[in-house]
Order: C-alpha cells, then sequence, then structure tokens
C-alpha cells in the first residue's frame, strides 16, 4: 500500500502541471521598433504610452505588474512581471504589442434607402467616365432574378442595369422582393472577396455622390448570398473616422453561449462613462442600426428597438468560439498613432 502511494505520489506534479497549477510564469521585457523611419518624437513616446495601457487592459494586468523603460530612438522598451511565459502567452502578448488594427467600435450607420440613389449616379458617372479597370459583365445564361439585378431609382421605382453598367455587375443591392431597399439595414449590397477591392476603388472615386463623412466598410466574414461567399458592404456615420464608443468605454467582456443562438457570442458591459455613451447612442438610432466594428470590418450590425440604458450588448453572427476569443483578445486596442514594426520579447 505505501508503495503504491508513493506511485501515484509521483504523478502529482505531472498532472498539476498539465492542469496549470504549475503554470510557467515569468518578468517578460519587451522592446518594440516603430516606423516610419520620418516618425517624430512625439508619435513614438505616444505609442509608447498606449502600448503599455494596451497590454495592460488586453491582459488585465494590474498597473504595478507593468512597468516602462525607456526609449532608445525609435524602440521602446517595457516590462510586464509575473505573467505567462510559455510559448502560447509569448505569441499571445506579441500579436498584442504588433496588432496594427484597432479593438471594437460602435459607429452609426446610414439606411441603405437614405443613399441609394448615390449608388445609381455613381454608376453613371463611371459608365461616362469608362473607367479603364471595369469588367465586362457577362451575359447571363438565364433572366436574372430582379430583386438582385435592378437598380435603385428612388425608394420604390427600380429598373434593369443598363448595358454598360460598372458597378452594379460587381455589388449586388440588398432589396426586397418589391425591389425597394431593405428597411433597418445598414448594408448596402454584396460583393464577392474578389470583387471587394475594385468595388473600393469606385467608391473612393465617388465620395461626391454620397453624405459628407460617409464611410463604407465590409462585413468581417463572408455570408452565404449567392452561389459562392460574399461580404455584406455597409454604410457607417463617420464623425471623424473615430467610433462613438471605443475600447476605452468598455469595462469587461467575455465569450459565452448565447441563450437563443446555437453560436457562441461576446457579451460586453461598458463602464459608466461608456454606458451613458450606449445610452444616448441607441436612443439618437431608435429604428436604426449601429455597427459593431472590429480592425475596420463589421461584426454585426444590430437594428435598435429600444434605448439601453444598462451598458450591455452582445456581438453575435457566424463566429466559432476560436474566432472569437481572437477577436477578445484584441478588442481593447485603440488604434496606435505609429506603426509597430518588429517586437522582441525576453524573459527572465
Amino acid at each position: 500500500m505505501k508503495k503504491a502511494f508513493i506511485f501515484l505520489l509521483g504523478y502529482v506534479p505531472v498532472c498539476l502541471g498539465s492542469c496549470g497549477f504549475f503554470e510557467k510564469r515569468s518578468d517578460v521585457t519587451v522592446e518594440a521598433e516603430m516606423g516610419p523611419d520620418s516618425l517624430p518624437a512625439n508619435a513614438i513616446q505616444s505609442t509608447g504610452e498606449m502600448l503599455v495601457q494596451r497590454v495592460k487592459r488586453c491582459l488585465h494586468i494590474k498597473e504595478e505588474l507593468i512597468r516602462a523603460e525607456g526609449f532608445s530612438g525609435k524602440k521602446f522598451r517595457f516590462t510586464v512581471k509575473d505573467i505567462g511565459s510559455d510559448s502560447a502567452s509569448l505569441e499571445q502578448l506579441k500579436n498584442i504589442v504588433s496588432f496594427p488594427g484597432e479593438g471594437i467600435g460602435y459607429y452609426e450607420t446610414y439606411d441603405f434607402s437614405e443613399i441609394a440613389q448615390g449608388f445609381v449616379d455613381l454608376d453613371k458617372w463611371l459608365i461616362e467616365n469608362k473607367p479603364k479597370a471595369a469588367p465586362k459583365a457577362p451575359a447571363p445564361s438565364h433572366k436574372p432574378q430582379s430583386h438582385l439585378d435592378s437598380l435603385l431609382v428612388s425608394d420604390t421605382v427600380v429598373r434593369e442595369p443598363g448595358p454598360g453598367s460598372v458597378l452594379f455587375p460587381l455589388i449586388i443591392p440588398n432589396v426586397d422582393e418589391f425591389n425597394s431597399p431593405r428597411q433597418q439595414t445598414s448594408c448596402i449590397g454584396y460583393a464577392k472577396a474578389t470583387d471587394t477591392a475594385l468595388v473600393n476603388e469606385y467608391l473612393q472615386k465617388g465620395t461626391a455622390f454620397f453624405p459628407l463623412g460617409i464611410r463604407f466598410l465590409w462585413s468581417r466574414k463572408p455570408g452565404r448570398y449567392l452561389p459562392e461567399p460574399a461580404y455584406e458592404l455597409h454604410a457607417i456615420r463617420s464623425k471623424g473616422k473615430e467610433a462613438f464608443i471605443t475600447a476605452n468605454d468598455i469595462g469587461a467582456a467575455q465569450v459565452e453561449n448565447s441563450e437563443f443562438m446555437s453560436k457562441p457570442v461576446i457579451s460586453v458591459n461598458m463602464n459608466k462613462f461608456g454606458a451613458n455613451k450606449w445610452e444616448e447612442m441607441t436612443r439618437e438610432s431608435l429604428h436604426h442600426c449601429i455597427a459593431i466594428t472590429f480592425d475596420g470590418k463589421v461584426l454585426c450590425a444590430p437594428a435598435i428597438q429600444g434605448v439601453i440604458s444598462t451598458g450591455a450588448s452582445q456581438v453575435k453572427g457566424d463566429f466559432t468560439r476560436d474566432e472569437l476569443n481572437h477577436i477578445l483578445h484584441l478588442l481593447y486596442c485603440i488604434k496606435l498613432p505609429a506603426r509597430v514594426r518588429t517586437v522582441s520579447l525576453s524573459a527572465r
């Protein structure tokens, strides 16, 4: 019996280690080199300060466990104390520091019906100016569905696209069975992944046909709206290009199972300041959509049916748990003034 007890006891450290009780932890020094070469000193300093805050928030690290060590040229060093130093933890830290985008953002949107005419006018302009990059529309083998291939000329009237249409062979308008723009949606239409860059180019040329400050963003994931996956195009009310609610307004977030969906969601609870902004935003956007974005892509765009005063919201859609965890790890990131070129880590 005594030998058996000693034999089993020998496995305890192995079991505890594999279960995370003996997680490898160290002090990790991070060195981030910034660019471009012409970067001013104040941009380097503000980027360094933001990197410390980014790591602190993304990894939920206490203030006393992270220390800035200063600058050397375009390099900034800081140390994070007592964190996981296994390969997965170090990779996560490196991704947070080098992430070039921005975390979560909440934007007001345009309904498609508000800007539908702008797309028709842009298409006419593109036809008249005959852009060299415009592809020829393939001849359909059968009469296309009118609710997909018609051009909108008002809220209720449609016409078939002309033979020289440039824009509408690339993007399928989001209209209902009566060929009218769908209500309470910021989704303009759908395009294949191979066509999104060209649509972006045309929209950039046609800014005069749309309201000042409008911004067009694609969905993060494609949906099956066409015979092959296609991305949604959303119309954002961008005031100075900064989201009305940013990562700074988020108090806590977690991935969890949805009570009403088979897919997991990210439940977001805002801090006091963010909750006040969220209440104002939902009041102003009642019966309109709010786009929730990550890294310049739309995660979801729910229609607001009532004022929300609790500071609670959800990110939901056709996402796997791994995809949502990836977003969650970078959710608190604020866009950096400078680009981080290289990151080196040393654990001790």
